[in-house]
C-alpha cells in the first residue's frame, strides 16, 4: 500500500495512511468512552459502518492512482501523435 500510495503522495511519508492508522488506534482507543459521529463501536453493526467506510477511503485512493496512470498513458499518447506539451496540457486541463 505504501508504495502504490506514494505515486499519489510522492513525499517520503505517506500522510494518508498514517492518517488512516492514527484514525483507527484513536476509535478503538476511545470505543468505550462514546460513540463517534454517532456510531457506537461496541455494536458490529458500528464495526460494520467502520470497515466500509475504510473500504471506500482505500477505493477512492486506488481510484486516484488509476486515473493518475491513465493520464499519464494519454499524455504519452498524445506525445507521441506529435502534440505539443502546451496541447497536451490544455487538452488534459
Amino acid at each position: 500500500m505504501k508504495r502504490y500510495l506514494a505515486g499519489i503522495f510522492p513525499s517520503k511519508d505517506s500522510l494518508p495512511g498514517s492518517l488512516k492508522n492514527g484514525g483507527i488506534y484513536y476509535l478503538e482507543l476511545h470505543k468505550n468512552l462514546s460513540p463517534f459521529s454517532g456510531i457506537d463501536l461496541k455494536t458490529e453493526e458500528g464495526k460494520n459502518r467502520i470497515k466500509e467506510a475504510l473500504c471506500s477511503f482505500v477505493n477512492i485512493l486506488f481510484d486516484l492512482k488509476d486515473e493518475k496512470l491513465r493520464r499519464e498513458q494519454v499524455r504519452l499518447r498524445m506525445r507521441e501523435k506529435g502534440l505539443s506539451d502546451e496541447d497536451i496540457q490544455y487538452c488534459l486541463g
